[in-house]
């Protein structure tokens, strides 16, 4: 524990010297649920006055934290409580029934895309009532999504605004492997059509470049010599910080081309056309297999280059330097830009 605090160590200590049932309610800090069996866990089970957190864990109601994982997950789950725990937690209380999409890192597209909203197949098909939905609605993405799936906002507690809930009923469908086969279809079924309310869902550009100028890591050094070459090929660069969801889906599923650095922007290539080139610039020594494992699954003509990192001591955070011509030959090989189509719905070229 020796990157904690001083107070938040003393704090975990102590919850060491009380009563299990004390230990959350006064220090934060919770015990962990004794080690299942071998029982498969189900898709979707209740907690009678179980609590969700906004750090992604659940506890029952003697406030253990479950293990909906495997022991290291949960182990480093409840490191997290310490690290970010406080004296006498705000608990929202509720009554009635709420389901629980809590996820770690729930802000990040790419999380909450593959690690939340997925789950919400499991509460639907269980045909669960609800009084209330758990949810992170922190984000633009995450309002358009849940409108647009028909979840109430009535009914949403945001877990960025509300740390943590105890519900009467608690709600809790099983954590997913963001790699699940019925993952993508399940998202691209659920949230293609969206891309038909985008402002630009007819003539969106073909060709697009993801820039990183307004993120704070993994930028391009050499962004300008890179956007020469793209620009001469009939590249647009975009940000994606500076578009809604709707607007997002459209782009990537017109798109026939795309070259983007790392990051959580690529989580778009659900709303692809298969067969649309993939050029992913990473830093040498990343090693993420992501958006590699996505492009796979989409059956995408996917490149990864690896690229010189800036900073190798924060490999993932880094700025890196393109090699140009690395690029141009993967360009010179591929078909040139397409004649417009004939406008349409969306989704006639992405499905």
């Amino acid at each position: 524990m020796a990157r904690i605090h001083i107070f938040k160590r003393a704090a975990a200590t102590l919850s060491r010297a009380l009563p299990p049932s004390q230990r959350f309610r006064v220090c934060g800090v919770p015990e962990l649920e004794p080690a299942p069996g071998d029982a498969p866990v189900p898709d979707v089970r209740t907690l009678p006055h179980g609590l969700g957190s906004h750090l992604g864990g659940h506890l029952d109601a003697q406030d253990r934290l479950l293990e909906e994982g495997s022991r290291p997950w949960a182990e480093g789950l409840r490191d997290r409580f310490v690290r970010r725990q406080k004296f006498f937690p705000r608990v929202r209380e509720v009554p009635g029934t709420a389901w629980s999409l809590a996820t770690a890192s729930a802000s990040n597209y790419f999380h909450w895309m593959f690690e939340a909203l997925p789950r919400l197949r499991f509460l639907r098909e269980a045909g669960s009532p609800c009084d209330w939905i758990y949810i992170c609605q922190s984000r633009r993405f995450q309002l358009e999504a849940c409108a647009h799936l028909g979840l109430p906002a009535e009914k949403i507690i945001d877990t960025a605004a509300t740390p943590f809930l105890r519900a009467e009923h608690l709600v809790l469908p099983r954590r997913v492997d963001m790699f699940e086969g019925w993952i993508v279809p399940w998202l691209r079924e659920s949230l293609l059509s969206l891309g038909q309310k985008a402002s630009f869902a007819q003539s969106p550009p073909r060709r697009i470049y993801i820039s990183r100028r307004q993120a704070t890591s993994r930028g391009v050094v050499n962004d300008e010599e890179l956007l020469g070459l793209l620009h001469a090929h009939g590249f647009t660069e975009v940000r994606l910080e500076e578009l809604g969801l709707a607007e997002q889906i459209a782009l990537f599923g017109h798109a026939e081309a795309i070259v983007a650095p790392h990051g959580a922007g690529l989580t778009n290539l659900i709303f692809c056309a298969s067969g649309t080139l993939v050029v992913e610039l990473i830093a040498e020594g990343y090693n993420s297999d992501l958006y590699p494992r996505l492009g796979e699954a989409r059956q995408l003509n996917y490149h990864h280059i690896e690229c010189r990192a800036q900073d190798p001591t924060h490999i993932k955070a880094s700025a890196i330097f393109v090699e140009v011509t690395r690029i141009r030959a993967i360009l010179d090989r591929a078909p040139g830009p397409a004649e417009d189509e004939p406008s349409g719905a969306l989704g006639e070229r992405a499905l």
